[in-house]
């Protein structure tokens, strides 16, 4: 089941296409007032205060939930800049990813950069 809004407009235009994969469900009742949360709690992340600088284009069920959003190109490359360093604010807003217009998609759910180290002993 896909929610999505009347389109996107000249807004549109000058921004750029986010596609945000978050945690829950999509057909969870508490979720609509999560995703309102989640925008909120994102637009002063992005230092973007008017509420229709952030515009939902598009909410789907997918591993979790994935969220389209048409945003302005300044906070799409703050965003992408943030999930680069997988900025622990974004998975705080229970983001698992992000995509910039059509670009390879940047998990948070691993740390990046991460060192795993085994360390083992000599069979003597």
């Amino acid at each position: 089941m896909a929610a999505d809004s009347d389109g996107a407009g000249a807004e549109a235009a000058a921004g750029a296409r986010v596609v945000v994969t978050c945690e829950g469900d999509l057909h969870d009742p508490r979720f609509p007032a999560r995703l309102r949360r989640l925008l909120k709690d994102l637009r002063a992340l992005l230092a973007e205060p008017s509420p229709h600088t952030l515009k939902v284009n598009k909410v789907e069920p997918w591993n979790s939930v994935r969220v389209t959003l048409s945003v302005p190109r300044a906070a799409a490359a703050r965003l992408r800049a943030l999930a680069a360093a997988g900025a622990p604010q974004l998975r705080a807003l229970g983001i698992l990813s992000v995509q910039l217009d059509g670009d390879a998609a940047v998990s948070l759910r691993l740390q990046h950069g991460a060192e795993l180290t085994i360390n083992t002993t000599d069979g003597e």
